[in-house]
C-alpha cells in the first residue's frame, strides 16, 4: 500500500469518502483507469467512479460533479442531492477497500 499515492480525499465526517489514488509504477504500461482512478466509499463499501471530464477544480462523473478547493469541496448527485466535504487524510481502512475492487 506504501507505493500507491493519494492524490485527493475528501469526507462528510467519515461516512461517505471521495478519493483519488495513483499507482505510479504503472504509469505508460497500463490503461489511464488502472494507473490513476476516482473512488468513493460509503460505510466500507468501495466503488469506482466513472469519469467524464475534469478542469482545475470541478471533476465529473457518470454520477455526479465532485468540487474540489483547497480545504473543502462537495459532491451533487445526479438527482440532485448535494453534500459538503472536507478534505482530510484517508483512513487505511478506506483505502484498502479501494484497492480491493482497483484491477
Amino acid at each position: 500500500m506504501t507505493d500507491v499515492k493519494v492524490l485527493y480525499s475528501y469526507t462528510n465526517n467519515e461516512d461517505i469518502w471521495f478519493i483519488e489514488l495513483k499507482r505510479p509504477w504503472l504509469k505508460g504500461i497500463v490503461s489511464r483507469d488502472k494507473y490513476v482512478s476516482w473512488f468513493i466509499v460509503t460505510k466500507g463499501d468501495s466503488s469506482i467512479l466513472n469519469f467524464i471530464s475534469m478542469n482545475e477544480s470541478k471533476r465529473t462523473f457518470k454520477e455526479g460533479v465532485l468540487n474540489i478547493f483547497d480545504e473543502e469541496g462537495d459532491f451533487q448527485y445526479t438527482n440532485g442531492q448535494k453534500i459538503s466535504l472536507k478534505s482530510t487524510e484517508p483512513l487505511d481502512n478506506v483505502i484498502k477497500s479501494c484497492l480491493n475492487i482497483w484491477k
